[in-house]
């Protein structure tokens, strides 16, 4: 059940099979023996493992705002700590040891919509608590792409990033909008992607990179850039498609960071849809990527349009605007490079599958080479990456003024 902004309060009774007296079974001690979290694209879920049968109230507080979940007669197994979450939605889960039970509180920057609910041992796993934590952004932004299509207007960017529950529906261009640039984070979450030996994720230079690039495009007039994930959650390849189209994007910039068996390759590329790769190590990296891709991905909600298209041949002239932008990235991104730009590749990357628009994907260099993870990872460099990207983004753009009618995709 959704709980609105008021403290709420309820109480619930985690069901099990004891084999004993229901009595006996509420009046022995519990153990919360875990406490652990995951944050999804349109929630943060904690999960609370119990060692048995057990009543919880969950409750709400202000200043800041704060969700409290007392299980009285439970105590906390050795081990169970505080834990910083910092993810944008809860930034700490707090494990509290009172003489009347365990509590755990989840310290929130604002308020929130969740929910909570128990579960029966099943799979192995015990009685647990589930607490779901909506990340506001979601919900608006379906509802903004859901007004936008009612209007005949770009959906206006709620926060960013994809919600996978939302239906993927085209949001038209408007004739006087402002030029839409859809940019994807790879990876995040539980999908750290490539990691150096230094221990630098992929995931997070991407992201910074994805923000950086965000605010030089948005410098421009006339341009906005959404982001397919704004933090560290992971958003199937599925649902990065349908994203893209549902936003209304005319095109689509999808961020990486390489890796190679041989520590000695280093350098940039810049990757379009093609059906075949254009050399050895093209088709290296679209497998790499595409495991990793399918590895995360449930296509069960995919919609029967997206899926006909994948491999449709009426995809040319989106793979044709593909090769264009590609070749104006890699013409700025030539200009005085902090690493060598190896040139503009082709391979059969997935996540560019299905797009309907010029896209591509750039991998900003190789965490592999120990001597480029350390330049790629810095500020400086990061920032000249999404200047030359930017200027590659934009110049392609003005060269191919916004067509009337629907949004590509539709």
């Amino acid at each position: 059940m959704a709980f609105s902004l008021r403290a709420a309060l309820a109480f619930f009774v985690v069901a099990c099979q004891c084999g004993g007296a229901s009595s006996s079974a509420a009046a022995a001690p519990r153990s919360v023996t875990e406490v652990r979290f995951r944050t999804e694209s349109d929630r943060t879920r904690i999960v609370l493992d119990l060692s048995g049968e057990s009543r919880y109230s969950v409750k709400t507080a202000a200043g800041p705002f704060r969700i409290v979940v007392d299980l009285p007669n439970c105590r906390f197994a050795a081990g169970v700590r505080n834990i910083d979450v910092r993810d944008g939605l809860i930034d700490r889960i707090r494990v509290n040891r009172l003489k009347s039970g365990a509590q755990v509180v989840l310290d929130l920057p604002r308020r929130a919509e969740f929910s909570h609910f128990p579960l029966k041992p099943g799979s192995g796993k015990p009685h647990r608590v589930v607490i779901d934590v909506a990340r506001p952004e979601a919900g608006g932004q379906k509802r903004a792409a859901n007004e936008s299509k009612r209007a005949g207007s770009p959906a206006k960017e709620a926060g960013g990033g994809a919600s996978p529950g939302a239906k993927p529906t085209a949001a038209p261009c408007g004739a006087g909008g402002d030029r839409v640039v859809i940019i994807d984070p790879g990876h995040g979450g539980d999908a750290p992607g490539t990691i150096s030996r230094s221990g630098i994720q992929e995931k997070t230079l991407n992201l910074k990179l994805a923000k950086i690039l965000k605010s030089e495009i948005e410098k421009r007039p006339g341009y906005r850039a959404i982001l397919v994930r704004d933090g560290d959650y992971d958003v199937n390849w599925v649902r990065r498609v349908s994203f893209a189209r549902e936003m209304g994007g005319e095109v689509f910039v999808s961020l990486h960071f390489n890796s190679n068996k041989s520590s000695k390759v280093r350098g940039l590329e810049v990757y379009f849809l093609s059906l075949e790769a254009s050399d050895e190590n093209a088709a290296a990296v679209a497998e790499r990527e595409n495991l990793l891709a399918e590895a995360g991905s449930d296509t069960a909600g995919f919609n029967d349009d997206l899926k006909s298209i994948l491999f449709d041949v009426s995809l040319a002239g989106a793979i044709q605007g593909s090769s264009e932008l590609a070749h104006e990235v890699a013409s700025a991104i030539r200009v005085d490079p902090p690493i060598p730009f190896r040139k503009v590749k082709q391979a059969s990357l997935i996540v560019l599958r299905g797009i309907a628009m010029p896209s591509i994907l750039v991998e900003g260099g190789y965490l592999s080479n120990r001597k480029e993870a350390a330049i790629v990872s810095k500020e400086s460099y990061l920032r000249w990456l999404a200047k030359s990207l930017a200027e590659g983004i934009v110049s392609f753009l003005e060269k191919h003024p916004r067509q009337s009618g629907p949004a590509a995709g539709e």
